[in-house]
């Protein structure tokens, strides 16, 4: 789906660059040629970085959850430092900045 969105905007812009770009002002064709790549440039850029989906090594069964919880009651150690996304079950850092989404169905990593 973005590669096609990417092509048919420089589609037109490729049509607009032969037929129109000639008789407008040189000004302008500097104007636009740089909001052309400041956007081409943001485009490819959202495109390739992480969503903020955090890691796959992170997801865990329900089992092994009540293991962990087990075991850590037992053991006196607390999950003050965690958090658990009983939708996802997914077992995180605080520090991260996990938020679950109820549009997406999925927990997002450094939202606030």
């Amino acid at each position: 789906m973005s590669f096609l969105l990417i092509f048919l905007i420089n589609l037109a812009n490729f049509l607009f660059i032969i037929y129109i770009y000639p008789y407008i002002y040189f000004i302008f064709k500097y104007i636009g040629i740089t909001i052309y790549l400041i956007q081409s440039i943001s485009h490819i850029y959202t495109t390739l970085i992480n969503p903020g989906i955090p890691n796959k090594n992170n997801y865990i069964s329900d089992n092994v959850l009540q293991i962990i919880y087990a075991n850590m009651k037992m053991s006196g150690v607390t999950f003050n430092n965690y958090l658990n996304c009983k939708i996802c079950n997914i077992l995180v850092n605080k520090e991260d900045n996990v938020v679950h989404c109820d549009d997406c169905d999925i927990c997002v990593k450094g939202i606030f």
